[in-house]
């Protein structure tokens, strides 16, 4: 793994998707987990999104981990190490509710909740949840970011996750794999 790709994206902050769902990374995207350049200004952070379909591109709810910058997170982005990352949307409820939104966990450590993971936080851009025709993709987005590094134990479940069954997983995948490669 290297923690500087060559192919990303974003504008001012380079990122690659490690893992996403969508038909083209410029639209229809629903969800994506994202890591970012050590190199950037957001050098150790891992973020989970959910995106509106179509316009504007690149804009949603998102819950986050930044070592360095996080109250609680407590490791850093380091090559050779595997991390445990979950991403979980919780249900819309409706247009003027601000409760739901991304949630993001990293080595079974909950992001602490902020406004930006809000679906409807202003001046956010009111994402709507949906299911689309796209297909999930591992180690960057459809046709443009290259994510290198390793992926294991991919799972998707079509319901939230509870703090016991987040840790659980955790556990398991700890003593299978280790913290190492």
């Amino acid at each position: 793994m290297t923690l500087i790709f060559p192919h990303t994206d974003g504008s001012t902050d380079q990122f690659v998707h490690v893992i996403e769902k969508g038909v083209r990374y410029d639209d229809d995207v629903e969800w994506a987990m994202r890591m970012y350049n050590a190199d950037s200004g957001r050098p150790s952070r891992l973020s989970y999104y959910i995106f509106n379909r179509g316009s504007p591109v690149g804009k949603g709810a998102g819950a986050y981990m930044q070592y360095g910058l996080s109250a609680n997170d407590l490791t850093p982005v380091q090559v050779g190490k595997w991390f445990y990352l979950v991403g979980q949307g919780e249900s819309w409820i409706d247009d003027v509710d601000n409760s739901t939104g991304s949630v993001f966990h990293k080595q079974a450590v909950q992001a602490a909740r902020s406004p930006g993971d809000k679906y409807n936080n202003p001046p956010s851009w009111n994402v709507h949840p949906f299911e689309g025709a796209g297909c999930i993709t591992i180690g960057g987005s459809i046709g443009k970011t290259a994510f290198r590094g390793a992926v294991a134990h991919v799972a998707i479940w079509n319901r939230l996750l509870t703090s016991d069954e987040v840790d659980r997983i955790w556990s398991e995948g700890l003593a299978e794999l280790g913290l190492s490669p």
